[in-house]
C-alpha cells in the first residue's frame, strides 16, 4: 500500500492533526531519534509487514495478501505522568477511525476498505508520548499482477484429419489475415 495515500487521506479527513501527518521507514530510525519532528500533535505513516495467504487457484494465481501499516500519533506533554496525552488518545483514535477505516486506497485491489488491527504505547518521556495504531487492507493478487507469456499471434492452422486406420481423409490449410 502506498504511504503517500494514506497521508493523503488522514491530512483531508483528520481535523486534529491537519497538514502534520508525514511519512518514515520504520519507528525506530524514522522517528524516535527526532530529527524530523513534526510540531505536535503530528502522526507518522509506516509500513509494516505483509502477510500472504496460500494460492488457492487450481491452475494460475490468486492470492490474498494482508497489507498492514502503521499510524504512530506524536503528543507533546509536561505531564510527567502522561496522563494529558493519553486522555487524548480517545478523540485522535475517533477521528483516525474516521479517515481510514473502509477506506480503500485508489487503485488497491480489495473487496473491503482497511480495518483495525490494534494499537499500543510505543514511548514516553517527559516530553512526548508516542502511540501507534496498526490498520490492515486485505488485497487479492492474481495472474494480471504477475509475469506475462508473451502473446505470440495465430497466423494458421495447418491439420490432416484421419481415419482410425491412419489413412488420410482431409488436408486444411487456413491462413488468417493479420490485423
Amino acid at each position: 500500500m502506498n504511504i503517500d495515500d494514506v497521508i493523503t487521506q488522514l491530512r483531508a479527513n483528520c481535523p486534529l492533526l491537519g497538514p502534520r501527518v508525514a511519512g518514515a521507514a520504520d519507528y525506530a530510525t524514522g522517528i524516535a531519534t527526532g530529527s524530523a519532528w513534526l510540531a505536535t500533535p503530528a502522526a507518522y505513516v509506516i509500513p509494516l509487514d505483509d502477510d500472504a495467504g496460500d494460492n488457492d487457484a487450481l491452475n494460475g494465481l490468486r492470492q490474498t495478501v494482508t497489507e498492514r501499516i502503521g499510524v504512530v500519533v506524536n503528543w507533546a506533554t509536561i505531564d510527567r505522568r502522561g496522563q494529558t496525552p493519553a486522555g487524548d488518545l480517545s478523540p485522535a483514535r475517533t477521528q483516525i477511525f474516521a479517515a481510514l477505516l473502509n477506506w480503500k486506497p485508489a487503485g488497491a485491489n480489495a473487496a473491503r476498505g482497511m480495518a483495525y488491527a490494534g494499537g499500543s504505547m510505543l514511548d514516553f518521556d517527559r516530553a512526548r508520548l508516542f502511540y501507534q495504531f496498526d490498520f490492515t487492507l486485505e488485497t487479492m493478487i492474481t495472474d494480471a499482477d504477475g509475469w506475462q507469456y508473451p502473446d505470440t499471434a495465430l497466423t494458421g492452422i495447418d491439420a490432416t484429419s484421419t481415419q482410425p486406420t491412419g489413412t488420410p481423409v482431409a488436408q486444411i490449410d487456413v491462413t488468417l489475415p493479420q490485423s
